[in-house]
């Protein structure tokens, strides 16, 4: 439970290393490249109303889920 707040602290008072985003990204980064596919094909202008709430759904479920499995896979690690 401590370990996400030092992360924060940590990367506030250094910052994300360069060479590692240039290698992997950040982890923002990676929600926000999902965002954007998710979006392009679920919120098209020809999209019905139906379409884009679902797209929605899928896109809140595929953020969630990324987000646990990272935090579980990290707790297996620690």
């Amino acid at each position: 439970a401590l370990l996400a707040p030092l992360a924060v602290v940590f990367e506030r008072l250094v910052g994300y290393p360069p060479a590692l985003v240039a290698l992997i990204g950040h982890p923002v980064m990676w929600m926000g490249r999902l965002i954007d596919f998710i979006e392009a094909r679920f919120n098209g202008p020809r999209d019905s109303a139906y379409v884009r709430r679902n797209g929605g759904i899928v896109m809140s479920a595929a953020l969630v889920g990324a987000t646990l499995i990272v935090t579980m896979l990290g707790r297996q690690v620690t």
